[in-house]
């Protein structure tokens, strides 16, 4: 009900030149909090003796605060003019954006859950707060890189940023799953903080780009709608791996298929130039 308007508003605000660098700059501010949460959490949980539930109520606090501040929000009113209305049918999506959507969305069903990324890391020995941490790390990694990639991407091409994010998805996972060492897991977890700053606003920006204005925000609601379902079928398969007490091999598979992807996309990018 959000996301998908609000990311049409953001294509209808800019020149299709600029999608890039626009979806970059919301992805930017949109993860300042992903960092700036996280070390409120290690604060309270330093000042609460590591109890987490208790972290958690007191979270409840700012939540309830901030939806009630939005009852002071004062807003204007104007009585629409009665119009008699026109029945017009629905633009059919191009075929190059469908084309797109359904090749996003194969690639998205290797993305398993970053909560499995985090819960790998608890098994190879961290501590709450030294997850909290690399959460941080990762969240503070695609703050930095979410901007710079969507530039490149208007400069460049979205699918070669979008490949280089699958490529470094696909490194950091097979790191993850092969690792015990703590050192190379917080190298490979920095590195996976390029995968959403180079794929997510790059790949909003690609679908905005492939759109016109009389179904830019149907193309946004298909494109998320289907790209959240393939995330809830990555999360069954690779729930289900971990579930068996194959801890690593949900991030070896994910990792394998991210890296197919990039090698599809990246063969494409490269037909099209020659064409």
């Amino acid at each position: 009900m959000r996301s998908a308007p609000r990311d049409a508003l953001i294509s209808d605000s800019v020149d299709k030149a600029h999608l890039g660098r626009a979806f970059g700059f919301h992805r930017t501010g949109d993860n300042i909090g992903a960092v700036i949460g996280p070390g409120i959490a290690l604060i309270g949980l330093a000042m609460l003796d590591g109890d987490v539930r208790a972290v958690a109520k007191w979270a409840l606090i700012p939540a309830v605060i901030s939806g009630l501040l939005t009852l002071l929000i004062k807003e204007n009113f104007v009585k629409p003019q009665k119009i008699k209305s026109v029945k017009t049918p629905h633009p059919e999506l191009p075929r190059t954006l469908k084309r797109a959507i359904a090749l996003l969305v194969l690639i998205q069903l290797t993305n398993i859950p970053d909560v499995l990324l985090l819960l790998r890391l608890h098994d190879i020995g961290f501590s709450t707060q030294g997850v909290v941490l690399s959460y941080m790390l990762f969240s503070g990694v695609t703050v930095l890189a979410a901007f710079p990639g969507g530039y490149i991407a208007d400069k460049l091409s979205p699918r070669i940023v979008y490949s280089v994010g699958l490529l470094a998805f696909a490194i950091a996972y097979a790191i993850l799953g092969s690792t015990q060492n703590h050192t190379l897991a917080l190298i490979a977890l920095a590195l996976y903080g390029l995968f959403p700053a180079l794929t997510d606003g790059v790949g909003k920006a690609w679908i905005a780009g492939l759109s016109e204005d009389n179904h830019r925000g149907r193309a946004q609601g298909v494109y998320q709608a289907s790209m959240n379902f393939a995330v809830l079928g990555a999360g069954i398969w690779g729930g289900a791996m971990w579930s068996k007490g194959d801890i690593q091999w949900p991030l070896i598979v994910a990792a394998i298929g991210a890296l197919i992807g990039a090698l599809i996309l990246a063969v494409g990018h490269l037909r099209r130039a020659q064409s």
